[in-house]
């Protein structure tokens, strides 16, 4: 009941962000819009099975607050594999005939997360920028967990380079570890490249 009440006011108070950054009355140059796509690395896997690295999809709205510095709302799915041994029991019944089964089972897992962030530039350009954050990770798909919420923290960074006017592209890797979790994974890792504006 209690982590219920954490989940629940935890995604609370990452909606109540995401409201403060959508109807701050800052200047609309200091809003930024991205989205990106790439693969993702988790871990760790169980020894002798292992995890595909699937599929990542972030979407992000950001605010500057001052030269430097800037808070970001991001919306993150990913799926991929949990590839395991297959595993029956002896029969209790002598004799009988040996069972046959397939040597591996493949599932899907899947996480949606909201991450509310503080990106750091390293460079007076923003070339170089350092994020970090925490947010709330849904297991969407799970073998074992599925519909469950976890608080998670994340830390990256990524590289950002001008394509034109206000346009940026960029390559960003983060480590979401989901804290809690009862079964893996544990942690994630996306990398992802995209276009932020």
């Amino acid at each position: 009941m209690r982590t219920m009440i954490r989940s629940t006011t935890l995604i609370g108070v990452t909606f109540a962000l995401a409201l403060l950054l959508a109807s701050a009355s800052a200047a609309l140059g200091q809003t930024s819009y991205g989205l990106s796509l790439g693969l993702n690395y988790s871990g760790p896997a169980p020894s002798g099975d292992s995890f595909s690295q699937g599929f990542a999809v972030q979407g992000s709205v950001g605010r500057r607050l001052w030269p430097g510095f800037s808070v970001r709302l991001d919306a993150l799915v990913t799926q991929f594999g949990d590839r395991r041994a297959a595993f029956y029991p002896p029969s209790p019944v002598p004799h009988s005939p040996t069972r046959v089964a397939p040597p591996v089972f493949d599932r899907p897992v899947g996480v949606a997360g909201l991450i509310a962030d503080g990106v750091v530039s390293v460079n007076p350009p923003g070339t170089v920028y350092l994020i970090a954050g925490g947010g709330a990770y849904y297991l969407y798909q799970h073998p074992s967990d599925e519909g469950t919420v976890r608080f998670g923290v994340s830390v990256g960074g990524g590289v950002s380079l001008p394509v034109g006017g206000r346009a940026h592209a960029f390559v960003e890797a983060r480590y979401h570890d989901l804290l809690g979790m009862p079964s893996r994974p544990m942690w994630l890792v996306p990398v992802t490249c995209g276009i932020r504006f």
